[in-house]
């Protein structure tokens, strides 16, 4: 028992969370951004990405990294309705501030124009994140919307995209076509919780091992009231996988080195 608890905390140790939510926020949290970061530090992880559907979030990374040497706390902005939506003008001070990762929302409207291309205020917002070298984190989205952003994206040279999905996940072919424009498949623990659980553990297991361990990545999603702590839900997630026989090495790649690397 005490060997698998040590190989959980190996892979844990310096893990990236690409997915966490904290309180203060307008839904129902366990724990506030303090009592999180302090959690992960606990928990040994190299940081986390701290997520709000609600205001950009880096000004409190930005405190929580002075009171934690050594924890990496990323900002990131969501483009809905609270910001303006597609709002380049939303971008501008956020990639100042050193934001990193722009989260593009599923309930974002006019990603697309009536003759389903792309809007200009996106296109904008693309070229924005390329000259930042920011991280495009797409949230939710049908296979279809992400293809004509990603196809918009690769002509703007973005290097580093993330494709997640709770709830809608494409089939197995779709999702390598996302891979195939240089995207990371973002699969979440919060996936296999009750009360949703759309997917199993298993489900995510053999859909890393077709796409492969390095165009994958796995985040908690986790924050809710109904959740552990978002360091807990990737304790969770690793112990999950270890028992779906993905070795070390391969986990390590999917919470550690992938998500480190996207975020660099």
């Amino acid at each position: 028992m005490s060997l698998m608890r040590d190989r959980v905390q190996e892979i844990l140790t310096g893990s990236m969370d690409f997915n966490t939510q904290a309180y203060p926020d307008a839904e129902n949290l366990r724990m506030d951004a303090m009592e999180t970061a302090r959690s992960a530090y606990e928990s040994q992880m190299a940081g986390f990405v701290l997520k709000s559907d609600y205001y950009p979030s880096t000004p409190i990374a930005y405190l929580l990294n002075q009171m934690y040497p050594g924890l990496s706390i990323i900002g990131s902005i969501t483009l809905n309705q609270f910001v303006g939506g597609l709002n380049p003008k939303a971008m501008m001070s956020p990639s100042s501030l050193n934001t990193k990762v722009v989260w593009i929302p599923k309930s974002t409207e006019n990603t697309l124009t009536k003759n389903y291309s792309l809007s200009n205020p996106m296109k904008e917002i693309l070229k924005i994140i390329a000259a930042n070298n920011l991280v495009l984190a797409l949230d939710q989205l049908s296979y279809s919307e992400n293809i004509i952003i990603l196809e918009e994206a690769e002509k703007n040279h973005i290097p580093n995209i993330v494709t997640g999905f709770n709830n809608d996940i494409p089939n197995n072919d779709n999702l390598k076509h996302l891979t195939d424009f240089g995207a990371f498949i973002e699969f979440r623990f919060s996936s296999c919780m009750p009360p949703n659980n759309p997917m199993s553990i298993k489900d995510i297991a053999e859909k890393i091992k077709f796409l492969g361990y390095d165009k994958c990545i796995v985040s908690s999603d986790f924050g809710q009231w109904y959740n552990p702590s978002p360091a807990e839900g990737i304790r969770l997630a690793i112990s999950s996988l270890l028992k779906e026989g993905l070795d070390s090495t391969q986990i390590t790649q999917l919470v550690k080195s992938n998500p480190l690397n996207i975020l660099k």
